[in-house]
């Protein structure tokens, strides 16, 4: 079985993750480096200790957004064009499927 077979969405491959790992519940690092892995990339060990050293994924786009948000370094038309029809999608998506609550859709 192929890994697009065997997982089909993003959350298959988390789920395994978090259920084959328990060190990934409580790191996101730990998490991305095992989601990786299932995906065929591993990191090598030589150099391993430095990716727990460098600034998150995650914190390089909150930054990013962050900056943006202020109107400086501005993506170019398609990206905030597609960056848009997401976030659209999204609220659409959870305005069918739940109830809007103090800012949060809520899934009853």
């Amino acid at each position: 079985m192929s890994l697009k077979e065997k997982f089909k969405k993003a959350e298959d491959i988390v789920m395994h993750c978090l259920k084959k790992y328990p060190k990934t519940r409580s790191s996101d690092r730990e998490l991305l480096r095992r989601v990786w892995e299932v995906q065929g990339y591993k990191l090598p060990k030589k150099t391993l200790h430095l990716y727990f050293m460098v600034m998150s994924p995650e914190t390089c786009r909150r930054s990013r957004q962050k900056i943006q948000a202020m109107g400086l370094f501005r993506p170019d038309e398609k990206t905030r064009q597609k960056r848009l029809d997401y976030a659209e999608d999204h609220r659409l998506h959870h305005k069918k499927t739940g109830r809007y609550v103090g800012g949060l859709y809520v899934i009853e």
